[in-house]
C-alpha cells in the first residue's frame, strides 16, 4: 500500500468524558485487509479482530469500556511495515463525533484517517497518530472529531497491536449502512461443462491426457521466452518458436487447438534481464530491482511497463487482431507470426500475492491494480503503443493473476478502489478474477472434502461480490485439488473401501459441483501430472497421472473424463433440494427451462455408508441409466435404471454417480493406451528404433535407440551397420590385411602423437610401422607405400 495515505482533517483532544452521538453498531464484516498479507507468528490477529469484541466494548464515552482481549496484530514480519494497512468501510456516510481505540499491549504506532469517497483518497491535512506504551492505566482512550466519512484508514508503521475501536455518530441524511441485494436464484448464470472443466499443464504435457477436460492453463515462466541474452524492454528479442528453453509453444498451441481443447497462458516469474542469472531474485516481483522495495512506486502503473509490453508480444501473436509487424520485439531466427488465433486468455503472473515471496516478491492489492493497468491496455495507451494486450487485441481476455489471499473479496474492493481513483475510464483492468482454494492447506494434517472445508460458501463469497458490484466479469478458480500420497498435508486419504486415488477422484468431482452452485464459471484443477511419483511434500502427488515422461492415469483422470465425454455439452442449471447430506444437480442441453438431460447425484459425508433413494424425474421419463465413476473407462460403467412413475430407485454413496435421462447404456471404453515418450532431439527426424551414430555424425562404433534418444555401444570395438530402417548390427571390424596381397598398406590409423608420421602395415604379418618425421603423411602406390612430406620429397619404403 502506498505510504503517507491521505489523510482527512479532524480535532484531536485526549479528553475521557467527550460528547457526541450514539454508538455506531460496527461488524467485523467492516473491515478490509487492504495490504493483503496474512498475520504471521504467535498472538497475530486478523484485522477483522479491531471489530470482533463490539458488545464486550461497552460504551467507554460513558467511562462504561469493558474489558477486551482479541487484537489486530499482523505479527513480525518486518517487511510488512510500514506498508500494513487495513479500511474500515461503514457501508454509508456518517458524521462522525467521537473515537475510542483500547490498546494494552507493546508499543503503537499507528495513523487512522478518514476519506469519503475512496479510501486511497484521503485529505493529507491531519490523522489520529496512535503511538507510546501500553495504555494500563487508561486503557480505552477517546478522541473528539469533527468529520463526515465512509472509510476509516489504519497505516501499521511498526509491529504493534490494537484491540478495538468504538464509534459514535450518526448517518448523514438518516442514510445508515445499505444492506447488499441477495439474488432470487443462486444459480441464474448458465455455465456449460465444456467452458467450465479444466485443468493445469505445462507445453510438454501430452494433448492425449490433457483432453480429460476441454480447458486448459498453461504455466509459462517468462524466462522461456525472454532469456539469456535479451535485453528486455524496449529492446526484447522474444523467442516462442524455439523458445530460449527450446520448446516450441506455437506448436503446442497448435496441437492443443487441432485436439479441440481451450487454452490460456499464465506467464510467471520474472525474465532474465531482471534478474541478472541471479537465481535468488527469480521470485521478486517482476519490475527493475531499483523499484522493488518501493511500494509508493510500484502502486503507480509506470513500473510495470515491462509486464504491459511482453502481455503486448503474446497478445499480438496468439490472438486475433492483426497488428503492424513493426510493433513485434521477435528475436532474429523467429518467424514472423500475428493473429494467430491460439489463445482466447493471458493471465498475469501467479500467485503473486503468496507471502512466502517476501518483502521483494509480495505484490500487494494496490500493486495488483497498478500491474494490471499495465497489462490490460498499458494504462488506457500511456505506457506505449507497445504495451498492453488489449492494444494488441481487444478482444484477447485478461485475467487475474491467481489469487493465494485468503481474503480475495477485500483484494478486489481494493483493486476496484486504485481503478475508479487513477484510471479515466473508472474500469476494473481485467475480464476474469481468479482464486485458488485448497481444502486442508492451512493448518491442517490432513485434506478435507469439499463439504467439510466449506468450498461453495467460500467461492460463494467472491461471487457475490462479483454479482453486485462487477457483474461482467467471470470468476474462475484456477487451482484445486488434493494429493494422492498420504504423508502429503493435503492428501485425500484411503478410507473404508476407497483407496486414495478413489478419494481424490470423487473430492475432485465434488469439488467441481462445488464450484457450479458457487457461480464460478470456469475450475482448473491442479494439475495434469504428479511432479514426482515418490513425492511426500504438498502438491508432490496432486496430478491426475503420474509424473512427466510416463503420464500413467490414476482413477480421478478417468472420472474427470467422464464428467467431461458425458456432461461436456450441457449446462449446469439448478440443484434438487432431496434433504442433507444428499446433493442432486441438474443439466440441461435447454438451460432456459432446465430440463434435465442428467443428474450429479452424490451423498456429502466421509465414511458414512451409502443409502438407497428415490428421485423424482421430469414428467415423461421412461428410461435412464445410471454410470458409476470407474477407473480404466471414459464414459464410466452404465447400466439401466428402472424407471416407474417418474421415479427411480438407486443407492447413493460418497462417490458420485451420473443420471443419464432417456439413453441406454453404453460399454465401458477400456483403458487409454499409454503416452509414447517424446522424441529426442536426434530422434526427430528418424522412425522408431535403431539407428547407427554415423548418421548422426557420431561414432561409428555407436548406436541410438529412437524416439527415447538413448545412445549405446557396439562390444569390443564392433562397429554399427544399418541393415534396415530401425534396424542394426554390430559387425567386427576388417583387420588391416583382410583381403590384401603381401606388402605395405597406409591404414590411417590413430597416431600415438600428432607429432609421429601416419601409420602403415606390412601384411600378412600385420606389422604396425610409422612414416619417417620429415616426410610424415603416408600414400598408396600399389602394394608398397610412399612417406612424402608434401613438397615432392619422399621416402620409398
Amino acid at each position: 500500500m502506498i505510504r503517507g495515505l491521505l489523510f482527512l482533517a479532524i480535532s484531536l483532544t485526549y479528553s475521557v468524558c467527550v460528547q457526541g452521538d450514539g454508538k455506531l453498531k460496527l461488524n467485523e464484516g467492516m473491515m478490509i485487509n487492504s495490504f493483503g498479507a496474512p498475520v504471521s507468528g504467535g498472538g497475530a490477529g486478523p484485522v477483522q479482530a479491531v471489530l470482533d469484541e463490539q458488545e464486550l466494548a461497552g460504551d467507554p464515552a460513558a467511562g462504561k469500556g469493558g474489558k477486551v482481549i482479541s487484537p489486530w496484530s499482523p505479527g513480525y514480519e518486518k517487511w510488512y511495515f510500514p506498508w500494513m494497512t487495513a479500511v474500515l468501510d461503514l457501508n454509508g456516510t456518517y458524521k462522525l463525533s467521537q473515537a475510542w481505540f483500547n490498546h494494552n499491549n507493546g508499543a503503537l504506532n499507528v495513523t487512522v484517517s478518514f476519506a469519503t469517497e475512496n479510501p486511497l483518497d484521503t485529505d493529507p491535512k491531519t490523522s489520529i497518530t496512535l503511538t507510546g506504551r501500553p495504555w494500563w492505566s487508561v486503557p480505552w482512550q477517546g478522541w473528539n472529531i469533527s468529520v463526515t466519512a465512509r472509510y476509516l484508514v489504519f497505516n501499521m508503521i511498526q509491529e504493534c497491536s490494537l484491540n478495538e475501536l468504538v464509534l459514535y455518530g450518526s448517518p448523514v441524511n438518516g442514510q445508515g449502512s445499505p444492506v447488499p441485494k441477495s439474488r432470487e436464484n443462486p444459480y441464474y448464470r448458465p455455465v456449460m461443462m465444456n467452458n467450465y472443466l479444466g485443468v493445469n499443464g505445462f507445453v510438454d504435457d501430452p494433448t492425449s491426457r490433457l483432453n480429460c477436460v476441454a480447458n486448459i492453463r498453461e504455466y509459462q515462466d517468462w524466462s522461456w521466452t525472454e532469456g539469456s541474452g535479451d535485453p528486455g524492454y524496449p529492446h526484447a528479442k522474444t523467442d516462442f518458436e524455439p523458445s530460449y528453453s527450446s520448446f516450441l509453444i506455437d506448436s503446442f498451441y497448435q496441437s492443443v487447438q487441432k485436439a479441440g481443447l481451450n487454452i490460456h497462458q499464465c506467464f510467471q516469474g520474472r525474465p532474465i534481464y531482471m534478474t541478472g542469472g541471479n537465481s535468488s531474485q527469480a521470485g521478486w516481483k517482476p519490475v527493475l530491482n531499483k523499484y522493488v522495495n518501493d511500494r509508493k512506486v510500484t502502486s503507480t502503473a509506470a513500473p510495470w511497463v515491462d509486464v504491459g509490453a511482453h502481455a503486448f508480444q503474446v497478445a499480438a501473436r496468439y490472438g486475433r487482431t492483426k497488428v503492424p509487424t513493426s510493433l513485434l520485439q521477435l528475436g532474429s531466427n523467429q518467424p514472423v507470426v500475428v493473429a494467430a488465433n491460439l489463445l482466447q486468455h493471458i493471465e498475469i503472473l501467479n500467485e503473486c500475492d503468496g507471502w512466502w515471496h517476501g518483502g521483494e516478491g509480495y505484490v500487494s492489492p494496490v500493486e495488483m491494480a497498478a500491474m494490471l493497468s499495465a497489462a490490460y491496455d498499458g494504462h488506457e495507451k500511456t505506457l506505449g503503443n507497445n504495451v498492453g494486450i488489449k492494444n494488441a487485441d481487444p478482444t484477447m481476455g485478461v485475467t487475474l493473476g491467481g489469487m493465494a489471499s485468503s481474503t480475495p473479496v477485500d483484494t478486489m474492493r481494493m483493486i476496484m478502489y486504485w481503478a475508479q481513483l487513477n484510471r479515466k475510464d473508472k474500469k476494473l483492468p481485467l475480464d476474469v478474477v481468479n482464486i485458488h482454494y485448497y481444502c486442508g492447506y492451512a493448518n491442517q494434517s490432513s485434506g478435507m472434502s469439499p463439504e467439510d472445508c466449506e468450498l461453495e460458501m467460500n467461492m460463494r463469497n467472491l461471487t457475490a461480490w462479483r454479482d453486485q458490484y462487477a457483474p461482467h466479469l467471470q470468476v474462475w478458480l484456477t487451482e484445486f485439488g488434493w494429493d494422492t500420497d498420504p504423508r502429503s498435508p493435503l492428501a485425500a486419504h484411503a478410507y473404508g473401501d476407497y483407496s486414495a486415488e478413489q478419494v481424490q477422484g470423487m473430492w475432485l468431482v465434488r469439488g467441481f459441483m462445488a464450484g457450479l452452485a458457487a457461480g464460478l464459471d470456469r475450475a482448473h484443477i491442479f494439475m495434469l501430472r504428479n511432479v514426482a511419483d515418490n513425492g511426500y511434500g504438498r502438491f508432490a502427488t496432486s496430478g491426475l497421472t503420474s509424473q512427466k515422461g510416463t503420464w500413467n492415469p490414476k482413477a480421478s483422470w478417468y472420472y474427470v473424463s467422464t464428467l467431461t465425454s458425458l456432461l461436456g455439452n450441457l449446462t449446469f442449471c439448478n440443484i434438487v433440494d432431496m434433504g442433507s447430506p444428499i446433493y442432486v444437480y441438474v443439466f440441461s442441453s435447454q438451460p432456459k427451462t432446465c430440463k434435465a438431460d442428467a443428474y450429479v447425484v452424490w451423498q456429502g459425508t466421509t465414511g458414512v455408508e451409502g443409502r438407497e433413494i428415490t428421485m423424482p424425474l421430469d414428467s415423461g421419463v421412461k428410461q435412464a441409466v445410471l454410470v458409476s465413476l470407474v477407473a480404466n473407462s471414459t464414459v464410466g460403467n452404465q447400466s439401466a435404471l428402472n424407471v416407474q412413475s417418474g421415479k427411480a430407485k438407486f443407492m447413493v454413496s460418497e462417490m458420485p454417480s451420473i443420471v443419464l435421462i432417456g439413453k441406454t447404456p453404453t460399454p465401458p471404453t477400456g483403458p487409454v493406451p499409454p503416452v509414447d515418450p517424446a522424441p529426442s532431439e536426434q530422434c526427430e527426424t528418424l522412425t522408431p528404433g535403431l539407428w547407427c551414430g554415423s548418421m548422426l555424425n557420431m561414432s561409428n562404433t555407436s548406436y541410438i535407440l529412437c524416439p527415447q534418444g538413448e545412445v549405446s555401444q557396439c562390444p569390443d570395438g564392433q562397429l554399427c551397420q544399418q541393415t534396415a530402417n530401425g534396424t542394426i548390427a554390430c559387425q567386427d571390424q576388417p583387420g588391416p590385411c583382410e583381403n590384401k596381397a603381401p606388402g605395405l598398406y597406409c591404414t590411417g590409423g590413430d597416431k600415438p602423437s600428432p607429432a609421429w608420421g601416419d601409420p602403415y602395415v606390412l601384411c600378412p604379418q600385420v606389422e604396425q610401422f610409422y612414416c619417417p618425421t620429415e616426410t610424415p603423411h603416408c600414400k598408396q602406390n600399389g602394394t608398397n607405400v610412399a612417406c612424402t612430406n608434401g613438397n615432392m620429397k619422399s621416402t620409398t619404403l
